[in-house]
């Protein structure tokens, strides 16, 4: 599906570049170059992406199919001090809401997953509560533009790939207003 769009994304993003090389019978040979970093002994993590006001606070439910989007997304989130509930489906995400639905202040979810949809799954959470913000992801920006429309004013879109900082803006714009319910 979305997995090397979103490599390709995330390498130049970072101002790295792919190179494919594929013959018949041969296979493939991918190639990911990313820009050297001159400064020796420094490293970059997430958490230093983030501003000042930027600290988190609450519960978040994300339910992201693909794994290397979750645990990225989970690890941010939690480096910035959000608690955060998995779930790697719809189905399985509205279960953890049913089971944790007081303690989880808002939910990040992928619009396009098998099973059961972001959509799909932001209605079902909303019947039970209707004022629980949403931020939706989405590889496709055609799909996230098309099912937004409608939408409550506690919803959100953020565009696939992303940066640990515009998922931080994100949810911080978002969640920001419903801080301790």
């Amino acid at each position: 599906g979305l997995g090397l769009s979103t490599v390709y994304g995330i390498v130049t993003q970072s101002g790295g570049y792919v190179t494919v090389e594929s013959q018949i019978q041969e296979g493939t040979i991918m190639r990911v170059y990313f820009p050297r970093n001159h400064t020796p002994g420094k490293t970059h993590s997430p958490r230093q992406d983030r501003t000042e006001n930027q600290e988190g606070y609450g519960t978040l439910l994300l339910v992201e199919d693909e794994e290397t989007v979750r645990e990225y997304a989970t690890t941010v989130l939690r480096d910035a001090g959000y608690t955060v509930i998995q779930a790697p489906n719809g189905v399985e995400g509205f279960a953890l809401f049913q089971k944790d639905s007081d303690t989880i202040d808002g939910l990040v979810t992928d619009i396009v997953m098998p099973a059961m949809g972001g959509l799909e799954l932001s209605q079902a959470i909303q019947r039970l509560r209707p004022e629980i913000p949403v931020l939706f992801m989405s590889g496709y920006p055609d799909r996230g533009n098309a099912q937004m429309a409608g939408l409550t004013a506690n919803a959100a879109f953020l565009q696939k790939p992303f940066t640990a900082l515009r998922l931080l803006q994100k949810v911080s714009q978002l969640f920001g207003d419903h801080k301790g319910k």
